[in-house]
């Protein structure tokens, strides 16, 4: 994804229009209700990692003790009609841009997994031939491949942002759907 600064152009923020503060000024008219200029900064800030909390933060809202107050504040803000129909709002700039569907990332995913499992040898270097060799031993990017594997999951609903899918029917299943699809395409 692009970098931050980037996303908020696109989605029509101007760098150094981020404000902290001053909840009345800046209010917008969306669909009939008005957002302040803080609920326009969490909506902004929440489409770049889908995270309530942080994007609270960012967006100027007060951390509170463990970031309980942020944390509940967000909690609120995506319960607002107006609030989430300005982030429906962002998204879909962001994906008319990328030109990114449900499907198209899902695909993607699959084949970050494909590639961290393929075993790739470990290299060691020789000093009587003073160059990389085949150590005999052979690995593959776990972190990566699970990472994808919950991004997956996430986006066909088997488990929730931020939550791990059980064992017995979340990555299984996931592994094998995705090792069903690969022996259907050759």
């Amino acid at each position: 994804m692009r970098a931050g600064k980037e996303v908020w152009e696109m989605a029509g923020k101007k760098e150094g229009a981020h404000q902290r503060g001053g909840k009345k000024e800046g209010a917008r008219q969306r669909g009939g209700k008005k957002l302040t200029a803080m609920e326009e900064a969490f909506a902004r800030e929440y489409v770049l990692d889908h995270n309530g909390t942080r994007a609270a933060l960012r967006a100027g809202y007060a951390a509170g003790k463990d970031n309980a107050n942020a944390a509940s504040r967000a909690s609120r803000l995506l319960r607002k009609d107006a609030v989430l129909e300005r982030i429906a709002a962002y998204e879909a700039a962001i994906s008319k841009e990328f030109v990114l569907t449900r499907d198209a990332l899902i695909n993607r995913y699959r084949e970050i997994y494909e590639r961290c499992m393929e075993a790739k040898p470990v290299m060691a270097w020789n000093r009587e031939t003073h160059a990389y060799e085949k150590s005999g031993v052979w690995e593959f990017d776990a972190r990566g491949a699970m990472k994808a594997l919950d991004n997956i999951a996430v986006m066909t609903g088997l488990a929730k942002p931020d939550e791990k899918p059980d064992a017995a029917d979340g990555y299984e299943a996931l592994v094998q759907a995705l090792e069903g699809e690969r022996k259907n395409e050759t």
